[in-house]
Order: structure tokens, then C-alpha cells, then sequence
């Protein structure tokens, strides 16, 4: 809860920087204040309550996702996999891969959500709770949504959970991730060569590869959210903050000029298409000519003075860096991307592709809204790709949230995963 509310409130507060400097013909707008308010209220709250979906969808120009196109497309690999594809066919020419996440979380780092991909009957959906410094997700959700929609494959009844738990522990996972990571030297280098190729990775080493590759993706995921937080606050704090507003002035006026950026009240709309992309390296030049060399110099300063020693290693103090030079060569390289532009437009104006991000505040929370649109004519197949993307924030009353009482044990746990590499 805590890093996601780091997070957005570093960009509510850059999307404030940049709506305060509104330049257009000296016009103020209220967005500034409102996401301002956004940020006060956000803080301020019990709890928090957040819902994200992406949809990625492609509508075909001919009827080819019916049953009988895909068992003729798919030959004998169609019984296997028709039912997998089910949950994504919407009709005989549009298929849709929708994914949500919803929950709600409390200022202490406790939270509930519910994560659902695709839909219909088929339609796979989990449960996850994250309490006393642990993760449990609903595994036996997976389990079930698995036989469920392989039965038809298996041909026999499907099998039963095997366990009266039915929510699983990361930190019982990393623990052990770590007991498999201990099997390492079970075998020989020797021994290894003897064993036929078939065995090579089943047994003890299949389990160690499984185990190295979990243990890689854990170290990864675990990372210390408390140093990410320290490590971003230093280096806002190095950064001098009214160079950071005259970048964004530097971005909102280019934009603007540009004809991508419209700002209205407390909303704020980005679109990105072939008529506004050829005007962007002409408006991007008009803003940063004679401006961007001292922000550069100020930032750098900043960041090689800087008391946080990571912060002062981003930019070394025997390194010189020109903020001028730098700017001469942007503009220089903007100056000569003409061809290079013109070909993007007309590329993008074949596609029909069209980008379009709204960032809108309300009396509870926010709204973004991410859409891409883009036709293709590739190999025989033409249509439409279609990706969709909105994200909410709401402000709400304080919730309790506690760990479940049905924890697959270790032991239960390592059995489960056993069955599944034998």
C-alpha cells in the first residue's frame, strides 16, 4: 500500500508541476490545485480503495474465431486448446484479453484484492490478502480453474484439492525455494553424465532448475521497498525542484504546441497520432532553445552534491557534463529528424494509430484511462489491435484486513509442488 502510494504521489505531484506552469497565452487552469487536493486527501485517508484492468483486444476483418474455423485452424491440437482460448473469443471475429485487479489497502500495508483474467464461464479468477508482512494468494482457486477447464482433455474425473487449506504463503515459497536451492551437489558432475539425457532434468535436478528460476524471479520481487523509497527521496531531494518545474514546463509547452496536450479544468488529455507526431520536433525545439543547458547543468550539480552516496554515483564529480553542448546537440538532431519524422507519420497514418491517456481527479480519488488503436495487414489477416487501460483511486473508511485462517502448511505445500514435477 505504502509503495503504491509513494508512487502516485511522485506522479501526482510531477502531473501538478506540470499543470501549475500552464504557459499558453498566460490561461491558468485548476488542475494544479486539484491534484494538490488529490494528494492531501490520499494521505490523509483510512484506506485506500484501487482498480486497475488492461484489455487487449484484435477484431478481424474476416470471421475466423468461430468454433469451427479454430478446430480447423488448430487440426489435432484443437481439443487441447479451444477451451483455453474460450475465455478471450467474444465473437466470431473479435478476441479480448481482459485482465483486472481490484482491492482496497490500509495505510498500515494491508490489503485485499481479487485478480480475474478473461471471462465468461471459463473465466479464471483468484483471491489474495496481504497481512502481517506475507502475501496469500488463493491457490486452490488456480487449482480448480485448471481441471476445470482441462477436463474435457484429461477425460476423466477431474482430481480433488488435496488439501483443507486453500491459501498459500510467499514467505513459505522463498523458504522453500531455498530448501530446493540446497539439493544443489545432490549429483555429481560425474554422476551427471552418466544419468541418460530423459532423466537429466527430472528428480532432484529438475527440481533445482525449478528452484533457481523461482529463486531468481523471488530475489527480484523482493526487493526492499523501504530502500526504493529512500533511494527515490534522495534523489527528488538532489534534484533542485525548480529545475524540475522548468522541465515540465519545457514537456507541457512542446506538447501543447504540438496539439497533444489539452488541460480543461481538473482532467488533462495526452493524444499521440500521425498528425500531431509530425509537429513534435519543431515544438520540442521552440520550448527547450536557450532553457534546457541550465537545467541540465542544475540537475547534474544537484545530483553530484548530493549527501545520499547512491545519489552522487549516478554522476560521478571527475565527470564533466555540458548542459549547453547537450542542448545544442538535441536541437541539431531535432533540426535533421525531418525524414525520419515524415516517415514515422505516414507509417502511423497507415496504421490508423491512435494513442489517447486522460488523467481526470474527483471528489474520492482519480481516474487514468490508457487506449491504443492501430490497424494491420499482415500474411492474409487484416483488422484492428485494440489495448485498453484504466486505473482508479478512491479514498474510503478505515477496513479491517487479516491474514486467513486456512494457510497451506510447508508441508502440504512442498508435497503439492512435488506432484507437479514428478
Amino acid at each position: 500500500m505504502k509503495k503504491f502510494l509513494a508512487m502516485l504521489l511522485v506522479a501526482v505531484m510531477a502531473i501538478s508541476c506540470f499543470s501549475g506552469c500552464n504557459p499558453k497565452k498566460g490561461e491558468k487552469t485548476d488542475l494544479g490545485e486539484s491534484l494538490n487536493q488529490l494528494t492531501t486527501l490520499l494521505e490523509n485517508a483510512d484506506a485506500i480503495k484501487e482498480e486497475f484492468t488492461v484489455t487487449l483486444g484484435v477484431t478481424l476483418d474476416q470471421p475466423l474465431l468461430s468454433q469451427e474455423s479454430l478446430m480447423a485452424m488448430l487440426g489435432e491440437r484443437g481439443a487441447m486448446l479451444l477451451p483455453i482460448l474460450t475465455p478471450f473469443i467474444k465473437n466470431d471475429k473479435t478476441a479480448e484479453i481482459p485482465m483486472s485487479v481490484k482491492g482496497i489497502a490500509t495505510q498500515d500495508g494491508d490489503s485485499r484484492f481479487v485478480m480475474t483474467l478473461g471471462s465468461g464461464a471459463n473465466a479464471f479468477a483468484c483471491d489474495g490478502i496481504a497481512a502481517d508482512g506475507d502475501v496469500f494468494v488463493n491457490i486452490k482457486a488456480l487449482y480448480e480453474w485448471i481441471t476445470d477447464v482441462f477436463e474435457p482433455i484429461i477425460g476423466e474425473e477431474a482430481p480433488v484439492w488435496p488439501s483443507q487449506n486453500s491459501y498459500v504463503s510467499f514467505m513459505d515459497i522463498m523458504a522453500l525455494v531455498q530448501g530446493m536451492t540446497d539439493l544443489e551437489g545432490a549429483y555429481s558432475d560425474v554422476e551427471a553424465e552418466m544419468l541418460p539425457m530423459s532423466n537429466t532434468m527430472s528428480g532432484a535436478t529438475q527440481m533445482e532448475s525449478s528452484a533457481s528460476m523461482l529463486e531468481s524471479m523471488m530475489g527480484m520481487a523482493s526487493m526492499n521497498p523501504e530502500m526504493i523509497t529512500a533511494i527515490a527521496e534522495a534523489l527528488a531531494e538532489a534534484i533542485p525542484e525548480q529545475s524540475l518545474v522548468d522541465l515540465i514546463h519545457i514537456i507541457e509547452t512542446a506538447l501543447t504546441d504540438a496539439g497533444m496536450l489539452v488541460t480543461q479544468g481538473d482532467s488533462m488529455t495526452i493524444t499521440v497520432n500521425g498528425d500531431n507526431m509530425k509537429n513534435l520536433p519543431e515544438a520540442i525545439s521552440d520550448a527547450a532553445e536557450g532553457k534546457l543547458g541550465a537545467i541540465i547543468d542544475s540537475i547534474v550539480e544537484g545530483i553530484q552534491n548530493s549527501d545520499n552516496d547512491i545519489i552522487a554515483a549516478m554522476i560521478p564529480a571527475d565527470i564533466e557534463i555540458d548542459g549547453q553542448e547537450l542542448e545544442d546537440q538535441l536541437l541539431d538532431e531535432l533540426a535533421n529528424a525531418e525524414d525520419a519524422t515524415d516517415a514515422l507519420t505516414a507509417q502511423m497514418n497507415a496504421m490508423d494509430f491512435e494513442a489517447k491517456f486522460t488523467f481526470k481527479t474527483t471528489s474520492k480519488g482519480a481516474d487514468c484511462n490508457l487506449s491504443i488503436k492501430l490497424d494491420f495487414d499482415e500474411e492474409g489477416l487484416s483488422g484492428t489491435i485494440t489495448l485498453s487501460a484504466a486505473a482508479k483511486v478512491e479514498a474510503t473508511k478505515k477496513v479491517s484486513i487479516q491474514a486467513p485462517n486456512d494457510v497451506m502448511t510447508e508441508t502440504e505445500l512442498s508435497n503439492f509442488l512435488a506432484s507437479f514435477m514428478q
